[in-house]
């Protein structure tokens, strides 16, 4: 944890999560991938384990060629992932693996909040979890909650990728007071297992495959909206809105709101 939220210390490591990991806390902090090869900023190796929280919180992450989390710990159980008040940057930039990945590690809660998303996972899909053997179809559910959130650039190449690859047996997913722009192949999911999130308060530009009920098996957000939010500088990571309805409407990470 940095001792001082407007002073972020520089961390150039990643995090491999064995099984006397408890709980993972990372608070303030600046998390610097250049360099790193096949870098997953945390990645989850201790099989048959029962973890608590990942929590990322009040971070700068950035430049990390593999997954911001990798859950491939087989018969391990996480009861959260959280992401608040966090900019994420240039992450998942390598093909092999999604931005947030479980698959034989089973996640209940994934919970992303007020945060910033740039140029993530752009040949990849956002959030994946797998039919995890030994918890799928045994009455447990994994929640997604994307709340509060701008994201620019997701999953955005030529091939249909996906905010919501989630394929375990019972799920469920809201996504409310979001942003997502300039993704122009990205859906919500193709998967007839990712059962039709809830939507509310979002807004989209140069995004269509959101709002697009024609394409199989998405689950689009037909309560969406249109809008261009007039960032002041996308380019440099200035994601301020100037368009005066999303401000007043609270849409997408509130630190470019004010």
């Amino acid at each position: 944890r940095g001792v001082l939220n407007y002073n972020k210390p520089k961390i150039h490591v990643k995090f491999k999560i064995d099984v006397n990991t408890v709980n993972l806390n990372l608070i303030d902090l600046d998390m610097d991938g250049t360099g790193l090869t096949d870098a997953y900023a945390i990645n989850i190796t201790g099989a048959s384990t029962n973890y608590g929280e990942i929590l990322i919180s009040g971070c700068n992450v950035h430049d990390f060629d593999r997954s911001l989390v990798y859950g491939n710990a087989a018969s391990s159980k996480l009861s959260s992932f959280k992401i608040f008040n966090s900019i994420i940057t240039s992450v998942n930039t390598k093909a092999g693996a999604d931005f947030i990945d479980f698959r034989p590690t089973y996640v209940a809660s994934i919970d992303i909040k007020n945060s910033t998303f740039n140029a993530c996972s752009p040949g990849r899909d956002f959030v994946r979890v797998d039919a995890a053997a030994g918890f799928n179809d045994t009455g447990l559910n994994t929640n997604v909650v994307i709340d509060a959130c701008t994201l620019y650039k997701p999953s955005e190449l030529a091939t249909i990728k996906r905010i919501l690859y989630v394929r375990f047996l019972n799920n469920t997913s809201t996504v409310k007071n979001t942003l997502i722009t300039d993704t122009p192949f990205a859906v919500y999911s193709n998967q007839p297992a990712t059962t039709p999130p809830t939507f509310s308060n979002n807004y989209y530009f140069n995004a269509p495959g959101f709002m697009d009920a024609a394409i199989v098996n998405n689950k689009p957000d037909a309560s969406g909206t249109v809008a261009d939010p007039k960032f002041v500088s996308a380019a440099t990571g200035n994601f301020k809105v100037t368009n005066q309805t999303l401000i007043d409407k609270n849409v997408g990470d509130p630190r470019w709101l004010k």
